[in-house]
């Protein structure tokens, strides 16, 4: 009786070891997927992290790029300062010309040939009364010498008028002076600013009947000067 109770004990015995070797080792097996998860888990904080950072480096680099808030307007440039004068003396004139080389035909029948010319000529009105030239600009006029200038009083419309002459050299004529002359404006706080420029031409006035009987011709003794062109002046500056 005793030797059939050991003898069941030990395949009670033997059936337990049995089914422990062939259950699952589940706690094996967690401990090792939970392990790989943790590491994953690490790889992809350490991506996250270095994506992270590289987005922080282009935000700044972008914010160091960017432009300020409104630039995309186009600045508009400063207008440079108005040029103003209260008095002629000493002061800077940029003066546009446009001019014949010699006045209009009074007959009708034989028109003279005309031949115009352009530019802009920068004159200082010196203290002295002097003139001098700044700039000329011009493609086939050439300035020989600006002479002195003055301001006069018309005893017809009691303007002033500003005064002076240019000797022009022309590659139709040569040399010829020019005279230029425009009204002389103050406005309220003092300025000064030209208006109606002329250029004329001095011409001799010859009496053909005259000189057919006399033995002096009297050119030179009478002389008209003949409107040849405009200009308008504007103050400048001596730079």
């Amino acid at each position: 009786m005793r030797a059939l109770a050991w003898v069941v004990c030990a395949i009670v015995l033997s059936q337990q070891s049995t089914a422990f070797s062939s259950r699952p080792c589940f706690s094996r097996v967690e401990t090792r997927i939970f392990a790989t998860a943790d590491d994953d888990g690490n790889e992809v904080l350490k991506k996250a992290a270095a994506l992270r950072e590289e987005a922080n480096r282009l935000e700044e680099s972008l914010k160091a790029n960017r432009p300020a808030k409104g630039s995309n307007i186009r600045p508009q440039p400063k207008a440079p300062p108005m040029t103003s004068y209260k008095s002629m003396k000493d002061s800077t004139w940029t003066l546009t010309y446009r001019f014949a080389d010699r006045p209009e035909s009074r007959d009708v029948t034989s028109p003279s040939e005309r031949n115009l010319y352009n530019g802009k000529l920068t004159v200082i009105f010196l203290n002295d009364g002097y003139s001098e030239v700044v700039r000329h600009e011009s493609t086939n006029v050439k300035v020989q010498k600006v002479w002195g200038w003055d301001v006069e009083r018309s005893s017809d419309d009691d303007n002033e008028y500003l005064l002076f002459s240019v000797d022009f050299v022309l590659p139709s004529i040569g040399k010829e002076r020019f005279y230029f002359q425009a009204r002389k404006s103050v406005d309220g706080i003092g300025n000064i600013s030209l208006a109606e420029g002329t250029i004329t031409v001095k011409q001799d006035v010859v009496d053909s009947k005259a000189s057919r009987w006399s033995l002096f011709s009297p050119r030179g003794i009478l002389a008209e000067f003949r409107a040849v062109g405009e200009f308008i002046g504007k103050p400048s500056t001596a730079f």
